[in-house]
């Protein structure tokens, strides 16, 4: 999988992350592939109670070499699942739930551009 990233920071998404690991240990983890930008780790879990980050890179070749040679290596009790960041996920269903709140609110006039 090739991603241009048109010379922008490119993230990945690092999933069931071990409690044992920390930000200094994703670091050093993901410093073998190229230069990390930054290393990100919610406080939050995901829906299936699984602990996330996020890694960026300036380089989109660094951040594939990443994913291909993290993905599904066993750290501590957990094995990683590492991809691209998908961050639009879901902007089109929020986009959409706004517009339908916003044109459904009594009084409220919209104009268009």
């Amino acid at each position: 999988m090739s991603r241009s990233t048109g010379g922008k920071i490119c993230t990945i998404f690092v999933e069931d992350i071990p409690d044992a690991m920390d930000r200094a240990a994703i670091l050093r983890l993901f410093v073998k592939f190229g230069v990390v930008r930054d290393v990100f780790i919610p406080r939050k879990r995901s829906k299936t109670g699984k602990r996330f980050g996020f890694v960026r890179y300036n380089c989109s070749v660094a951040a594939e070499v990443a994913i291909q040679k993290t993905n599904g290596v066993w750290m501590h009790d957990k094995e990683l699942r590492v991809k691209f960041a998908d961050y639009h996920r879901n902007k089109g269903k929020q986009l959409l739930k706004k517009a339908n709140t916003l044109a459904s609110t009594p009084g409220r006039v919209t104009l268009s551009a």
